[in-house]
């Protein structure tokens, strides 16, 4: 059987960057995110201020329209990616 689907991820549901948060590194998320419509972020964004409920050290604010229509922010996401590992490559 399929299981249930869920629209809202709850915080205390464990993922991949809570884990990998214990095993010592640094997570982000930046770009979509499907898994909160609420306070917490929207269709294309977890924001900032509760990125570490889900296991992430930063998220990104909801990318601007102009960006969207353009090209879904596939360079601004990927600058900040770049930017994120650059800063935390140890």
């Amino acid at each position: 059987a399929e299981p249930a689907y869920a629209e809202q991820l709850p915080r205390t549901t464990f993922t991949l960057a809570k884990g990998m948060q214990t095993a010592g590194y640094r997570t982000a998320c930046f770009g979509k995110w499907h898994l909160s419509p609420n306070a917490d972020g929207g269709y294309n964004s977890l924001k900032p201020s509760a990125a570490p409920a889900f296991g992430f050290d930063e998220g990104l604010e909801l990318m601007p329209k102009d960006i969207m229509a353009r090209d879904r922010g596939v360079d601004m996401l990927s600058d900040k990616a770049i930017d994120f590992i650059e800063r935390h490559k140890d």
